[in-house]
């Protein structure tokens, strides 16, 4: 009789599974309008994809989590595949990236990531009028939030933690945050944090018209930001710390607070970033200003690192009024590549001291 209870608990608890994502696949099929996602803990086992003609839609959670399943396969949890004036919020994703997770690598460059990498949380494509946040997102293999081909998008306090996976050196793959690819414009990601990542914060891969600001990074394995091929971008008055850990984690060529290559019209104010294994920033593009940072307590990894570089082809690049310090600062304070042309870039009553860190890079959980 007691073997019986089991069975008949056991199958009461799979089709109470079963019903949640069947509810939930059902809701979420609509084209328009409000939808209210069920409240608890929702087990997926496969991607669900919005109608592709989705317009004016508004997905909210209410207590509600979605999480992969043990044998969860797809793109993301959420795929948006086309549509306009989307916006998801009040809820949190759940990868289970250790059990879904694989080894991988970033696509080579001229690949769309958004048809590469696998177990993202949520990917858009081909959308006009996106918005995420507030959003919780945990133990994501692949990317947090993966934008592709889209326009008018704002991501805005996601809280990203624990996310990214291993490359085939079991390093980090460069994936866990959020990237906006393709061709993507007018986009705006704030008030997010970002910590014990592996791999890159934000990923901004051919896009342009952007604002990144008012984000917190702690504990990255890899980058804060990475820009490439980006131009009209501000990065403002961000916070990152722990840039770079743990070391067995960092991937060849170390981690910096940012990494900007083909970076056009952009302006780098008012960021502040601590102990980092490497530099501050490197850059390649034009027209660019960098002025009014606190870069403090970089290169721990004590190698000759400049705390913030210029790289082959950058000129009309103003670098003002910056705060630099840690290993070889006062050496290496600002660097060029050898084709830079000594005077086609303007440094100006920038701060540079050796002043030693008192901090360990060590993981930490983000407040």
């Amino acid at each position: 009789m007691k073997l019986l209870l089991c069975a008949i608990s056991i199958t009461a608890l799979a089709y109470a599974a079963d019903s949640a994502e069947t509810v939930l696949r059902s809701a979420l099929t609509a084209r328009t309008g409000s939808v209210s996602l069920p409240t608890g803990v929702i087990e997926i086992s496969r991607e669900i994809a919005l109608p592709p003609d989705v317009h004016d839609l508004d997905i909210r959670g209410s207590g509600t989590t979605l999480k992969a399943s043990d044998s969860f396969r797809g793109r993301a949890l959420i795929s948006i595949p086309a549509g306009r004036n989307v916006k998801i919020h009040d809820l949190t994703l759940d990868g289970n990236r250790e059990v879904v997770g694989h080894i991988a690598e970033l696509p080579p460059a001229g690949t769309a990531m958004s048809r590469f990498v696998a177990a993202n949380g949520i990917v858009a494509e081909n959308v006009t009028g996106l918005e995420v946040g507030p959003i919780k997102a945990t133990n994501i293999a692949g990317f947090a939030i993966l934008v592709s081909g889209s326009h008018q998008i704002r991501i805005h306090h996601a809280e990203v933690t624990g996310s990214g996976g291993w490359n085939s050196k079991r390093r980090n793959s460069g994936a866990g945050g959020v990237a906006i690819e393709e061709g993507s414009s007018d986009f705006q990601i704030d008030g997010c944090l970002f910590g014990v990542i592996r791999g890159s914060a934000i990923t901004i891969l051919a896009s342009s018209k952007g604002k990144i600001l008012e984000n917190e990074f702690r504990a990255l394995a890899r980058d804060a930001i990475v820009v490439r091929q980006g131009t009209g971008i501000a990065i403002t008055r961000n916070h990152a710390d722990q840039i770079g850990v743990p070391l067995e984690e960092v991937d060849s060529p170390g981690a910096l607070c940012m990494r900007l290559e083909r970076f056009d019209d952009g302006e780098i104010s008012g960021n502040a970033c601590a102990e980092t294994l490497m530099g501050a920033v490197s850059v390649s593009g034009s027209r660019n200003v960098i002025r009014g940072n606190h870069f403090t307590g970089l290169n721990n990894a004590h190698s000759d690192a400049a705390g913030i570089f210029l790289g082959q082809g950058s000129k009309d690049i103003t670098v003002e009024a910056n705060e630099l310090s840690g290993s070889g600062m006062s050496l290496h304070c600002i660097g060029a590549a050898p084709q830079v042309a000594p005077g086609a870039n303007k440094i100006l009553k920038n701060d540079c001291s050796d002043e030693t860190s008192v901090a360990l890079l060590r993981p930490a959980t983000p407040r």
